[in-house]
């Protein structure tokens, strides 16, 4: 079940799947993508899908393969416009979230 969040922009837009989040920060210009695994659901592997402004019609990717509790930390770019958070299944279609759009 995907669960849509938005914190107060002073902290933190995020997108949860499964108590999974991807996010970006204000703080850090939203130039940033934040994968947290939180969810019980291990072996799974969840990534945070992304778009930055320097290339608009391009979605990228930044896996979380770590044990529960881990998060991982894309490299600094341009703005990033929006983010989801993706969970990869075998055998069955890759269950998403909806876009967070970032101001």
């Amino acid at each position: 079940m995907a669960v849509l969040s938005s914190a107060p922009q002073a902290f933190a837009r995020m997108a949860t799947l499964d108590g999974d989040v991807v996010s970006t920060r204000k703080s850090e210009h939203y130039k940033y993508v934040r994968v947290y695994k939180k969810s019980r659901t291990e072996p799974n592997v969840v990534k945070g899908v992304y778009v930055r402004q320097a290339s608009p019609g391009t979605e990228r990717n930044l896996w979380n393969k770590g044990p529960i509790g881990s998060s991982i930390k894309s490299g600094s770019g341009s703005k990033v416009l929006k983010q989801k958070l993706c969970r990869r299944e075998q055998f069955h279609p890759d269950p998403c979230s909806t876009y967070i759009l970032n101001p």
